[in-house]
């Protein structure tokens, strides 16, 4: 938590993961401090619960997805967010670096919400956002989320609730919109696309269920030869997205700081929980404070 700086910055503890752009340029000017970045398997997105009105119409999930400038997103804190191609962050087995998101385009998003019967927005009921940022950059995000919505006539009634909260609705399958970061806690495609997407997996949260794409998963799950398994893993992501229960919105760029006498520390893509500390080592505390 970014609560934890302080005690950082006054050389108590010797690690500290920044949790924002704001926390990481105060580390910056620490004389003391060692900043070290990566790009973590992590995707951060805003969640559709499919089963819930009006987003049980897929026009309306792609509606949202057009209306929503990610470009945007990616620059208000841009040393920390990499722009999401897909859902597979760069780094994981199978990823492609092709566009496969739906792009922003308000004009087709009206159009869809138009088909849908909603021209302008005409008839949709406010769509709950439910989310805990409420302070700093997560919550500019929030804001510019809710801002391009609304130009085409989505509006959002915005909910902050407590992580507690969150999880409990998240796991009930009860909250409407709903954003979120997802870790892989090994570098396959599975650890994305199948407990999250697969009928009845047990991180879908979106109540997202498409005979075809349980096929491909299964499909991908049994293939041997790479190469084919990388194709498989890339229809599948296509067909989700075009579907629309998630936005992926940026990939996080992480940091961790290190007072100046720890040396040998190298994050790896699967970030703090599986740090490799055999080669860290501490030189004389004194001399390097």
């Amino acid at each position: 938590m970014d609560s934890g700086v302080e005690p950082f910055l006054r050389g108590e503890i010797d690690l500290f993961e920044a949790g924002s752009s704001e926390v990481l340029h105060r580390l910056e000017r620490d004389p003391h401090a060692r900043i070290h970045r990566f790009q973590e398997l992590n995707v951060t997105f805003l969640g559709l619960g499919v089963k819930h009105p009006p987003l049980d119409d897929v026009r309306v999930r792609r509606a949202i997805a057009h209306a929503i400038d990610r470009d945007a997103i990616v620059q208000a804190s841009a040393r920390t967010r990499r722009a999401a191609t897909g859902i597979l962050p760069p780094g994981l087995q199978c990823y492609a670096p092709e566009p496969k998101v739906l792009d922003f385009d308000p004009a087709e998003s009206r159009r869809l919400l138009a088909e849908a019967g909603h021209p302008g927005g005409q008839g949709l009921p406010p769509i709950e956002l439910v989310t805990i940022s409420r302070t700093g950059a997560a919550a500019r995000m929030t804001e510019s989320i809710i801002r391009d919505l609304a130009a085409v006539g989505i509006v959002i009634q915005l909910r902050d609730i407590s992580w507690a909260e969150l999880n409990r609705r998240v796991d009930a399958h009860s909250a409407p919109l709903f954003k979120l970061s997802w870790v892989a806690d090994l570098n396959d495609p599975d650890s994305f696309l199948r407990s999250t997407f697969e009928t009845a997996g047990q991180s879908n949260f979106f109540s997202y269920s498409d005979p075809q794409t349980d096929a491909l998963l299964a499909q991908g799950e049994r293939e041997m030869n790479p190469m084919t398994r990388a194709r498989i893993y890339r229809d599948v992501e296509k067909r989700i997205l075009d579907q629309a229960p998630l936005v992926p919105l940026y990939h996080p760029i992480d940091a961790l700081a290190t007072q100046s006498y720890v040396h040998g520390l190298e994050p790896g893509p699967l970030g703090i929980s599986v740090l490799d500390l055999q080669k860290v080592w501490f030189s004389n505390r004194e001399e390097d404070r």
